[in-house]
């Protein structure tokens, strides 16, 4: 069922189930077609130093797709479908000589295997293309008109720009990993639409029928690090890329069900996102400290630099005058992307920002927090409005119901209501409260704040649904959703011993023959457990690869801020050492003044 028909669905019943049930033991392989735009971060990052425009060592420029598939001074470096005779990647591997990068160690296995899908899968086609593109062709009468960097979707919004591979597709669901963290989730403020990020695809459940698509969002090798829906629910924006090595925002089309295009290149992970109300806008948040304002309309984005750790949330004002960001050191800052100037800074959480929503009328602000707390400000002056501990544990997120209160989301594992946090000075009254099986880790309210989302640690999403004729006071039922999952299995391999038995001495006749028989069981059983124990192996590495590149990641990012902060703490030592030395200079001179021989 199409998105157009779930919406007309749930306008005329809420209670209608047509939906056809998805098949969700049915598995499928992942897209093996791997395109430039998923290596060219790799050559960027380990290549292009050397082998660019400016300086291209051996007559060879890996900026580009046309210039890789030109080649070097010695011939073709990238063979279509065939790795093993691409020097790009045996030299990149250490397979020949010379190795690349120079003086520095290989590549990592995901890097290289990315690359080696690439020539064996996209290479081809994409040098057809460019044959293609670099054949003349009768040059036209008239030139034509340059084409707008910006795309018109069928509302008359302006869209993302296409990129020549789409990194996303429709594709049938792969089951996610038993007790997988569902670390994002979003509802459409529009139709019962829950979208579920795991396993590099976005799941699609029709909360109205209780039935999951029988198709998902797929984004090939890329992680999904957040997702939300555009105001109208007409679009689905994706945050995705390689965790603390790229990132950039994907946009997909609710109603034609297609790739629109992307926006950002970044060399980093986009924590989060938010949509401007009047669409031509989308700000991202990412672990550099930056908040960006991407612009559709005009091609162009804005970078607001004063944070002091990752900026973990985002959130435009529903006038689109201001967005304000949210960092992980408890920081609020309020930005005015039209000027590129600050508005105001909110100071007061001594925990992560985990959620921020405006007011109606814009004139105040919400915030939640790890630190338990939830906030409103005044934006006028910058002051706190109210304050209240809402969670042990911290807030994971919150979120603004129909009628206008508001829900948070404890990371103790308990959902709770509270009175509209807006309507007086007062603060809000609890309303009702719901324990949930495990620790939540987030959520999402939509569908005219009426559908509430909830993931928690044991990997479970449930979803609640608040009826309009339901009493203020009581909580919903929340339903477990049956996303297909499987139980990833170890397998393991036998190895024979290393030397000869050695042989066992005879029983002793002395002993009587239950005893005999007890100790010769005893020993086969504990020279059996020996063995065992010394033959098992297990091939599951690859998790533990991945798991081993992710924090070595962290570390060099971790080595650059102390770098950086080294630097600063030097720079700070030098001036006051400067300092030092002109006040005791001034002191001197003083001395000296005060010494001197009064003239007559």
């Amino acid at each position: 069922m199409t998105f157009l028909a779930i919406l007309s669905q749930s306008m005329r019943s809420e209670s209608q189930t047509m939906m056809t049930p998805s098949n969700g033991a049915e598995t499928a392989e992942k897209s093996s077609v791997v395109g430039y735009d998923s290596v060219q971060e790799i050559f960027r990052q380990h290549c292009t130093s050397c082998h660019n425009e400016d300086q291209p060592r051996a007559d060879l420029v890996l900026t580009s797709l046309d210039k890789i598939i030109a080649g070097s001074a010695s011939g073709p470096v990238v063979v279509p479908g065939d790795p093993q005779a691409s020097p790009i990647y045996l030299l990149a591997a250490h397979l020949e000589s010379p190795k690349m990068p120079p003086n520095k160690p290989r590549l990592s296995q995901r890097e290289l295997t990315k690359i080696s899908k690439w020539i064996a899968t996209g290479l081809s086609d994409e040098a057809k293309v460019m044959q293609e593109r670099n054949t003349p062709k009768s040059i036209p009468a008239t030139k034509p008109e340059k084409p707008s960097n910006a795309a018109i979707d069928t509302n008359g919004n302006s869209a993302p720009k296409q990129q020549g591979d789409s990194p996303l597709s429709l594709a049938q669901i792969r089951p996610l990993s038993m007790n997988n963290i569902i670390r994002s989730v979003a509802v459409s403020p529009i139709a019962p639409i829950v979208a579920i990020a795991g396993n590099g695809q976005v799941l699609l459940w029709d909360a109205q029928s209780n039935t999951l698509w029988d198709r998902a969002i797929d984004v090939g090798d890329q992680e999904i690090s957040a997702i939300v829906f555009s105001r109208d629910g007409q679009r689905l924006w994706i945050a995705a890329g390689t965790p603390a090595e790229s990132g950039s925002v994907h946009s997909w089309s609710m109603l034609d069900e297609k790739y629109l295009g992307s926006m950002g290149n970044e060399t980093d992970t986009i924590n989060t996102l938010d949509e401007s109300q009047t669409s031509k806008q989308v700000a991202i948040g990412t672990t550099r400290r930056l908040l960006k304002v991407l612009s559709n309309e005009m091609d162009s984005e804005k970078e607001f630099v004063k944070h002091t750790d990752w900026v973990t949330s985002t959130a435009f004002s529903n006038d689109g005058i201001l967005v304000a960001s949210g960092d992980r050191f408890g920081s609020i800052i309020a930005w005015d992307p039209l000027a590129g100037t600050e508005f105001s800074t909110l100071r007061g959480h001594s925990g992560m920002i985990t959620s921020i929503h405006w007011s109606p009328n814009g004139d105040s602000l919400l915030s939640s927090s790890l630190d338990g707390s939830v906030r409103v400000w005044n934006m006028h002056n910058s002051s706190p409005l109210k304050s209240w501990h809402a969670h042990d544990k911290g807030v994971a997120t919150a979120g603004v119901l129909a009628s206008g209160d508001l829900v948070t989301l404890g990371k103790n594992g308990v959902v709770s209501a509270w009175s509209s946090p807006y309507e007086s000075d007062a603060l809000p009254t609890l309303l009702w409260q719901k324990t949930m099986d495990d620790e939540i880790i987030t959520g999402g309210v939509g569908n005219h704040g009426k559908l509430l989302a909830v993931t928690d640690a044991a990997g479970a999403v449930c979803i609640g649904l608040i009826g309009e004729n339901s009493h203020r006071g009581d909580p919903p039922n929340f339903l477990k959703l049956a996303i297909p999952t499987y139980l990833q299995q170890r397998s393991f391999s036998s190895i024979a011993p290393r030397e000869p038995m050695r042989s066992r001495p005879e029983p002793s006749t002395t002993l009587e023959s239950d005893l005999t028989n007890d100790t010769s069981l005893s020993r086969t059983v504990a020279d059996g457990t020996s063995n065992a124990i010394e033959s098992i192996a297990t091939t599951d590495i690859d998790e533990t690869i991945r798991s081993l590149e992710s924090v070595q990641r962290a570390l060099e990012q971790s080595y650059e801020t102390t770098r950086q902060l080294e630097e600063t703490a030097a720079r700070l030592q030098q001036m006051l050492s400067i300092q030092q030395a002109r006040l005791r200079q001034q002191e001197l001179q003083h001395r000296k003044d005060q010494h001197l021989p009064k003239s007559k």
